[in-house]
């Protein structure tokens, strides 16, 4: 894992606590699988987007005395703003001695406590923008009833048929495959993928399964959970499911911690990414208050997490395609 840079160092991080930071990872996360983190050099930026004139027909055929035929690359810029984003923690003398009696460590649990909650915010933030019906451009988007969720259907068709809508408007199958819980349980209990299963020597069926049988590289299901007003707790994605042809470099996004490597090109095609400020999410030294007797722990996660894979005239998504009320509660 990168070590923090100079420029990072200068901002007064720390870096023991921001490799923890760095290092934790939450497979009940699902916002990297569609938005991965790539760094950004400055707060404000832009993405370049290739136009459709990708999909013009040129003729190519010459002999030695023609001129080589000339094709015109276009693109467009998708602007961006970092927004400054943080938690803090604190931890008094006495607690720390307790926890100290259970053999645990503050240096370890402060980073991790942070990055629980800094985590869950992006996936808040990820899930309202995935789950956000008026994003979508008409043809991406639909609204299952009883009769036709995926408790109730041959999901086969279903997936045919939003893969195609989405292959329409970009060449190419989407790749990723995100389920709410609900959506997750109507395909391992739904009959008809039962008995496509039933001589296989599982006894349920797994997210590996479900992504061989509908051809997609990735299926993730999101477990994150929000309460309401009332102080209820419920599944952050609700019963929702989208299907999304993500950069084929941020596949692996979902397995990694937060941390960039550099490998993940934002100008790729792409569904979306989470753009951070170098070296986000980033650790601040420890503040001491003699006074009060504790010590603070501030975690940064600058971010902006941009949707890119859009019809460059409508600004409407068409890298995915967004079923709602996929499954019954």
């Amino acid at each position: 894992m990168p070590s923090p840079s100079f420029r990072e160092s200068g901002l007064n991080a720390n870096p023991m606590l921001t490799t923890l930071a760095q290092a934790y990872l939450n497979p009940n996360r699902i916002a990297t699988n569609f938005f991965p983190i790539a760094e950004s050099a400055d707060y404000a930026g832009q993405i370049m987007r290739d136009d459709d004139s990708l999909y013009e027909t040129v003729e190519d055929d010459r002999d030695d005395d023609t001129p080589y035929t000339e094709i015109h690359e276009g693109f467009s810029t998708q602007a961006f703003i970092l927004r400054p984003k943080g938690f803090k923690i604190r931890y008094g003398d006495k607690r720390a001695r307790r926890l100290g009696l259970q053999r645990v460590s503050i240096q370890r649990r402060a980073p991790r406590k942070l990055m629980q909650r800094a985590t869950l915010n992006h996936e808040v933030e990820a899930l309202k923008k995935l789950t956000d019906f008026n994003l979508y451009q008409a043809d991406c988007r639909k609204t299952l009833t009883v009769g036709t969720q995926l408790n109730d259907i041959d999901p086969g068709p279903l997936f045919r048929e939003i893969n195609t809508r989405v292959a329409s408007f970009i060449g190419g199958d989407p790749n990723v495959l995100g389920l709410s819980r609900y959506a997750a349980d109507a395909i391992a209990n739904n009959p008809y993928v039962l008995e496509r299963f039933k001589y296989t020597s599982r006894e349920s069926v797994t997210t590996d399964m479900i992504a061989a049988l509908y051809g997609y590289e990735r299926v993730v299901v999101s477990n994150a959970l929000v309460k309401d007003n009332t102080g209820k707790a419920g599944f952050a994605m609700g019963a929702h499911m989208i299907a999304a042809h993500v950069n084929p470099q941020a596949l692996a996004a979902g397995r990694l911690p937060y941390r960039t490597d550099g490998e993940i090109d934002p100008e790729e095609a792409s569904f979306g990414y989470t753009m951070v400020y170098p070296g986000n999410p980033v650790v601040k030294n420890p503040i001491r208050n003699e006074e009060d007797e504790v010590t603070i722990y501030k975690l940064e996660f600058d971010r902006e997490i941009v949707i890119t894979g859009t019809n460059e005239r409508t600004g409407l998504i068409n890298h995915g395609c967004l079923v709602l009320n996929a499954a019954r509660p």
